[in-house]
């Protein structure tokens, strides 16, 4: 017998993977992991750590997860495809001052490389409120325009207060 799934597309397996990830981060004690990493090595990790969340998803949904891709603007993230269904995401901590370059021109040329108009941009948050602002402004003037505009996740991963402390 012949296993017909409904499989979702590769944009909401992307928000799928990321909202998950946000969840691991602000609710469940992914801060402190991150925050304890190497400040060099943090960027990394949590590529590998989103990588991890996606394992699941992207095989359940029959769909092709890479890292690292390189199709002639650099290296994006994360691509997620089934033939010509394509996301890219790119993750940025709010520490890495080309923050900004990443949402602004990085994930587009990536998205043009790609053929595809759909794009995630995360920015994790270690502790630069107006570093997250000026995003937010940016991201809040582009939906005023016609253009395609990355999804953009906020992820707060800053010291979280224990609900135990009085």
């Amino acid at each position: 017998m012949e296993h017909t799934a409904e499989h979702v597309n590769s944009l909401n397996c992307g928000r799928i993977v990321i909202e998950n990830f946000q969840e691991w981060i602000e609710n469940n004690g992914g801060w402190e992991v991150v925050l304890n990493l190497s400040s060099r090595k943090r960027e990394k990790m949590m590529q590998r750590i989103i990588h991890l969340c996606a394992l699941h998803t992207v095989k359940e949904n029959d769909l092709d997860f890479s890292c690292e891709v390189n199709n002639g603007h650099g290296p994006v993230d994360f691509k997620i495809s089934r033939g010509n269904d394509k996301t890219v995401i790119e993750l940025k901590l709010s520490s890495n001052t080309q923050y900004m370059h990443g949402y602004t021109d990085q994930i587009r040329q990536y998205a043009k490389s790609e053929n595809t108009d759909n794009m995630i941009y995360v920015l994790v948050d270690i502790g630069h409120p107006g570093r997250v602002k000026k995003l937010k402004e940016k991201v809040e003037e582009d939906g005023y325009n016609d253009e395609v505009v990355p999804e953009v996740y906020v992820i707060d991963a800053t010291e979280q207060v224990s609900a135990s402390v009085c």
